[in-house]
């Protein structure tokens, strides 16, 4: 199974199309990666997919930057 850090990582770089350039977690999603709420929709739906996970619209709406992401979906893998 994937890991949460790569469930998230190849998310967004489908979603942002970032191609093979690194991704920081401190990066934020929308400003450093231009991820609208539109792609942010989809980039939840895809990892959710990736991971077997269900992520909640309160959870989705606290994150900001991509370490966060992959803290919650980690989170939320080892809690199911």
């Amino acid at each position: 199974m994937m890991s949460a850090a790569d469930a998230v990582l190849s998310a967004i770089q489908e979603v942002a199309g970032t191609g093979d350039r690194p991704i920081a977690p401190d990066l934020l999603l929308d400003e450093d990666l231009g991820i609208d709420s539109l792609d942010f929709v989809r980039l939840i739906q895809l990892v959710e997919e990736r991971l077997d996970i269900v992520i909640s619209d309160e959870a989705a709406a606290a994150i900001n930057t991509v370490g966060e992401l992959i803290a919650l979906a980690g989170a939320t893998v080892d809690n199911r």
